[in-house]
């Protein structure tokens, strides 16, 4: 129950921002997506670290001889 009562006055609260204060809520809606892109970024790269470490080098070619 205080879950959903949560999301409700959260939902008032954004609307009310959008509809009173429109440019300080376009602010606010940059920081979140900068926000996103640098979480997303971040996993990205933790992705390919763990996949570049995951891949063994290939075996050394057999002596000649």
């Amino acid at each position: 129950m205080r879950f959903i009562l949560n999301f409700i006055f959260f939902g008032i609260l954004f609307y009310l921002l959008w509809d009173n204060f429109p440019e300080q809520f376009e602010i606010l809606k940059s920081w979140a997506a900068s926000a996103v892109d640098l979480i997303k970024s971040l996993y990205n790269q933790l992705m390919e670290k763990l996949h570049v470490a995951s891949n063994p080098p290939p075996p050394p070619p057999p002596p000649a001889g």
